[in-house]
């Protein structure tokens, strides 16, 4: 009999929320999202926890979750002109990164364990509205967990 395990998910988010929380670059908190920005104040510069898929691989007596969680770096400025650069979400990604490559580790509560852990950087984003230019660097976050 397989012993069914937690789908990986809210222990990820919770593991990257719990690694990334407090970062500050230049003077400035980097606050982390569980997908959607919410508050009063609205940040200019935040990390988003975008998506999250999991794929099971089975071998002859359990399973292990293959786990892909998209992690973005946002950073806006708003118009009128043409302000702002990229330079800022790339120190923000470049910290963020350091942190988490360090390893990551699911809550005790989870019942899972990450057994192997690699970051990809898929390519960045920037676009301008009628408001402001915004910049979105992403980290894939790959886990083997069991």
């Amino acid at each position: 009999m397989i012993l069914i395990k937690n789908v990986p998910d809210k222990w990820v988010r919770k593991a990257v929320v719990d690694a990334l929380n407090g970062l500050t670059i230049d003077n400035i908190p980097i606050d982390v999202y569980d997908w959607r920005v919410t508050g009063a104040d609205l940040p200019d510069d935040y990390i988003v926890i975008n998506s999250q898929s999991n794929f099971k691989l089975y071998n002859k007596c359990e399973y292990l979750w293959e786990n892909l969680t998209t992690i973005q770096v946002v950073s806006q400025y708003f118009l009128p002109g043409n302000p702002g650069s990229r330079l800022f979400a790339d120190d923000v990604m470049n910290e963020a990164q350091k942190i988490i490559s360090q390893g990551l580790v699911l809550d005790s509560g989870s019942d899972l364990k990450i057994v192997r852990q690699n970051l990809e950087f898929p390519a960045d984003f920037s676009d301008t509205t009628t408001n402001q230019n915004i910049y979105i660097k992403s980290i894939a976050l790959n886990l083997l967990i069991n």
